[in-house]
């Protein structure tokens, strides 16, 4: 079958890497894939056509400008002829369906893809806002919805999502890739110029509100202050020392020099397996692909009960509460304070639990099954 992904940009986050990690384990399941992005170019994009995917674009300066390319991607559409249409968050959802109409294809499926949990409207930009609540109003058009969380499907019920439409598909992590790595350490220790006892502690996000940089740098204040030899590596979107807002908090630290920005990364795969501890400080999450990483790396986390991440982790004693920098500091300097052998264990524990889980082979299986069942392929 031919499947036609719709997506706002393809640029790094959750939905794009899923997006790419889906397409390519389930392309030997009989499943051809073409993929359109609102937005030119991008790391994902990279990524698929590297793998033999086909990417196409609609060149909009942003996704809203997509409204104005609407009959572009109407007629890419009808082109592809696809057996369905998967499209993937807010914008990719609402393009999807117009361009559905207006070819006039009903027999063609449309499977919508959330992948962010809400909290308050207000919070969002006022164009996301407006698409998350005209999403709410045709939420029946499409034939399934798909959600990565049980958090992110109940918060956008409550915001007039369809009940009748919710499927839950778990983000899906490629173990050959992700795995613990004893070389990963010695590179990241020489690139920085440490110590080989340093302890290393691993961010990997994004710099946005919902992450609360806040709270993990006011944590790392406390867990500095009882452990000299731990160091704090930040990696990510805008994570990096021209962004102002970042460096003003770290300044703020005891030893503010223990704080490493390493920006965009490319080889997260080989950066992840380095750390000693993982943290989470988020205030939202769906289901973030940071955790399952970082668990396949046989990598300790410690993160906030935000979205999935207590039924992802399988262990309370590593969840602390939202905002709560304090918990998370005690938290992570008892995990610190086990030896590495001990740390080793609960490691393995977690990439077994990942294995077994949320293999992407397993995931990516369950939305071919679901593309196989709409579009009546079974």
């Amino acid at each position: 079958m031919k499947v036609l992904h719709i997506i706002s940009n393809l640029m790094s986050g959750g939905a794009e890497t899923m997006l790419s990690k889906v397409a390519q384990a389930s392309a030997s399941m009989s499943v051809d894939h073409v993929v359109i992005s609102m937005l030119s170019g991008g790391r994902i994009a990279d990524e698929l056509t590297q793998a033999g995917i086909p990417v196409r674009s609609l060149g909009s300066a942003r996704s809203l400008g997509a409204i104005t390319h609407i009959n572009a991607l109407r007629r890419m559409v009808r082109d592809i002829q696809p057996d369905l249409i998967q499209a993937w968050m807010y914008h990719g959802n609402i393009a999807a369906t117009g361009a559905a109409i207006l070819n006039g294809t009903p027999s063609c499926p449309v499977i919508w893809n959330v992948r962010q949990t809400v909290r308050r409207l207000r919070d969002e930009t006022v164009l996301t806002a407006c698409t998350i609540l005209a999403g709410g109003l045709i939420s029946r058009m499409p034939t399934a919805i798909v959600y990565n969380s049980k958090d992110a499907a109940t918060a956008h019920e409550r915001l007039g999502f369809s009940r009748e439409r919710r499927i839950i598909i778990a983000n899906g992590f490629d173990t050959a890739i992700f795995r613990p790595n004893p070389n990963s350490r010695n590179a990241l220790l020489s690139e920085l110029q440490l110590a080989g006892d340093a302890e290393l502690i691993g961010r990997i996000a994004n710099f946005h509100p919902r992450k609360d940089f806040a709270s993990l740098i006011a944590a790392f204040a406390t867990i500095s202050r009882e452990n000299h030899r731990a160091h704090l590596i930040l990696a990510g979107r805008d994570v990096s020392p021209q962004n102002q807002n970042l460096t003003r908090l770290i300044e703020t630290l005891p030893s503010p020099g223990n704080v490493h920005l390493l920006g965009e990364r490319r080889d997260v795969a080989q950066l992840m397996p380095a750390f000693d501890l993982l943290l989470s400080s988020s205030l939202i999450e769906g289901f973030p692909n940071v955790i399952g990483e970082a668990m396949a790396c046989g990598v300790v986390t410690v993160a906030t009960d935000a979205g999935d991440c207590r039924d992802i982790l399988g262990d309370r004693d590593r969840i602390v509460p939202l905002g709560d920098s304090s918990s998370l500091a005690q938290k992570a300097l008892a995990i610190l304070s086990l030896d590495r052998e001990q740390r080793a264990r609960i490691g393995a524990r977690d990439r077994a639990r990942v294995i077994s889980e949320y293999s992407i082979e397993k995931i990516a299986a369950e939305y071919v099954r679901l593309w196989r069942r709409e579009a009546g392929k079974e």
